[in-house]
């Protein structure tokens, strides 16, 4: 151990690092915000671009 390091500080340091967002959590927070405004945006719109499916239950 280095004598006169403030632990504290590296604790904190050690826990922003492992708690700031990665890569992935990013991209996944850019998706799920794109498709929230673009939920909103039909909404003003009307518009939807998902195609109409026919849903169909199996007797199991």
């Amino acid at each position: 151990m280095i004598k006169g390091k403030d632990e504290g500080v590296s604790v904190k340091d050690y826990f922003a690092e492992k708690l700031s967002p990665g890569d992935e959590d990013r991209a996944l927070s850019e998706v799920i915000s794109e498709t929230l405004n673009k939920g909103k945006a039909e909404a003003v719109t009307g518009k939807k671009d998902r195609p109409m499916v026919k849903v169909t239950e199996s007797e199991e």
